[in-house]
């Protein structure tokens, strides 16, 4: 899209190239793409061994939409911040 050598893609609706590359997302009204929803997945092991891991999925659990989503990745892909300092920066802003 950006070279002009294709005028259409299917894409992730979370890319933070949306916003940097000034591209319309389309609705899809006849539900051809099957929605995609992200879902946090930890072995039991590891919830045993450090606990505090459940609280910070269930924190998050719910609280994390697509525009937030598409901009943290913006944040990331098109202003090259550091990936820690916009995912604190996300978590100070919870409630």
């Amino acid at each position: 899209l950006a070279s002009g050598q294709v005028d259409l893609i299917a894409g992730d609706a979370t890319a933070g190239l949306i916003k940097g590359l000034d591209l319309v997302q389309l609705e899809d009204n006849r539900r051809y793409f099957p929605p995609y929803d992200a879902a946090a997945v930890a072995r039991a092991e590891t919830l045993l061994r450090y606990p505090q891991v459940r609280g910070a999925i269930d924190r998050l659990s719910g609280r994390v939409s697509p525009a937030d989503m598409r901009a943290m990745n913006y944040a990331a892909d098109v202003e090259h911040r550091d990936v820690t300092a916009i995912v604190r920066d996300f978590l100070a802003r919870l409630p």
